[in-house]
């Protein structure tokens, strides 16, 4: 998994293409005088910044247990967690990016306008039109961005009362320099404030992303929700892995990697649980007490003719969640084994108000811009 999610974090490289552009002047660009940058969504209100305690790069998932290991690492689990959650922040930032430049070239006065990429070296064209609708939800502003071969590229809709908007992405026709196989592969940051009454919010959904060659372990699907009151960031989500296996050679069902997570910003410290659902789970109701590391790692022991109770507690003891996050040292506590840090009080670490999503309607998930 960590060759292909570090691959789907360089994605922010993406940006390059907005920041090398160059602005055509030429032809046709309508000023209408009320359409102004002051209308653009402002991308600190569109990204949340998740403390690097929980949204940092790790190895992932690379612990495998056999019965001639010591036991299962709960780090390099954990691990996993962090660098899924940067993921979707990344892609987040993304959009970020692209209303920073545009925001900056002073171009969102036009109805219509060209940048020539610097990186592909091809012509993206952008539209401007107001009052749209998609899925019964009302928009003032879209902003669609193409490719010179017509291809749709971007996408972004919005409204500032109240604060609501969508960005859909298609990488391989904003920069076609990327791998054609990504030309399926869409990126989806939902964002605004007041769902789920959080003050702030945004929702990242990740889908068609394409395996690496001999990569037993890649992603192609993933759905995160990130929500702010105050100091308070909490995370929960999905990434799917439609060929994963633990120890089990015969298993195929594929494995959502489930997760919930809180983090103070100020205090840059988080807590976080997580699960190893089959991918086919229809519910998310329980799912990371039954799925749980311990669980699951227990029953694929059993499948590997590990049945010595004693035996596999050993290996997996160190399991039990939650586990317990403190800046760039990452995992620093496990279970009860509660840091020495006053952030972590009983409310902070409660997170049984938090579910993630249902397993199988990520792993079915599909995505393409509105109104497609």
């Amino acid at each position: 998994m960590k060759s292909h999610c570090m691959y789907l974090l360089s994605l922010l490289l993406i940006v390059g293409l907005i920041t090398s552009c160059s602005i055509d002047d030429d032809g046709g660009n309508n000023q209408p005088e009320e359409l102004t940058t002051a209308i653009l969504p402002q991308p600190e209100s569109v990204i949340i910044d998740i403390p690097d305690a929980l949204s940092f790069g790790g190895p992932g998932f690379g612990n495998r247990v056999a019965q001639d290991e010591v036991g299962v690492e709960s780090e390099d689990l954990y691990d996993g967690l962090r660098l899924v959650v940067a993921i979707g922040e990344a892609a987040a930032e993304i959009t970020g990016e692209i209303l920073t430049v545009i925001i900056a070239s002073g171009v969102a006065d036009l109805e219509s306008f060209t940048l020539i990429s610097d990186d592909d070296g091809r012509t993206k064209n952008f539209e401007v039109t107001r009052d749209v609708t998609y899925n019964g939800v009302d928009y003032e502003f879209e902003l669609n961005m193409f490719d010179e071969d017509g291809s749709q590229a971007a996408q972004i809709v919005w409204t500032r009362e109240p604060f609501l908007g969508v960005a859909t992405l298609n990488p391989y026709h904003i920069d076609r320099r990327e791998d054609e196989n990504l030309a399926d592969t869409f990126l989806r940051i939902e964002f605004g404030q007041g769902k789920n009454d959080y003050p702030a919010f945004m929702e990242i959904s990740i889908t068609g992303f394409p395996p690496e060659e001999d990569d037993d372990e890649f992603l192609d699907n993933m759905k995160m929700f990130v929500g702010a009151d105050g100091d308070i960031v909490e995370v929960y989500g999905n990434a799917n892995f439609p060929s994963l296996q633990i120890i089990d050679p015969n298993f195929s069902e594929g494995r959502n990697y489930a997760f919930v997570a809180r983090a103070n910003d100020p205090l840059d410290i988080a807590v976080a649980q997580i699960g190893l659902p089959p991918s086919s789970v229809g519910t998310n109701e329980n799912i990371l007490e039954d799925y749980s590391i311990f669980n699951v790692f227990s029953e694929e022991l059993m499948s590997a003719g590990i049945d010595n109770e004693e035996l596999i507690a050993l290996l997996l003891q160190g399991t039990e969640p939650p586990g317990y996050f403190e800046g760039e040292l990452g995992l620093t506590g496990i279970g009860d084994d509660v840091p020495d840090n006053p952030g972590f009080t009983d409310e902070f670490i409660d997170l049984s108000d938090l579910s993630p999503f249902v397993p199988s309607e990520v792993r079915d998930l599909t995505l393409d811009f509105l109104g497609n």
